[in-house]
């Protein structure tokens, strides 16, 4: 099922310096209807792209599976795990969040 965007912006940069892509496990609705695949899917072309550093985020309600993702992609050998990281986020409401992060070295 296509359609369910959770990006408004690409959340990649290239140069020639550093590829870097961030995975935003944002979508509620997504996860719901089509699961771990269109994030590990996005993972999976990280290292077509040439990316460097591939880093899974998501906030709250989310953070539980950002570990699933985080999981698959150990699971696949995409990349390397470097380290996870729980942090606070401030919202669109500036209001304070919970967070996690992971960062995998391609």
């Amino acid at each position: 099922m296509k359609g369910i965007d959770d990006e408004k912006k690409p959340l990649d940069h290239h140069s020639n310096i550093f590829h870097v892509k961030i995975i935003l496990v944002a979508k509620a609705l997504k996860r719901y209807l089509q699961g771990a695949e269109p994030y590990i899917n996005r993972a999976r072309q990280a290292p077509l792209e040439k990316t460097d550093s591939l880093y899974v985020t998501g906030r709250e309600n989310n953070m539980g599976f950002v570990d699933e993702i985080i999981d698959k992609i150990k699971a696949e050998n995409i990349g390397r795990l470097e380290w996870t990281r729980n942090y606070k986020t401030l919202d669109g409401k500036r209001k304070k969040k919970n967070a996690k992060m992971a960062l995998f070295r391609l």
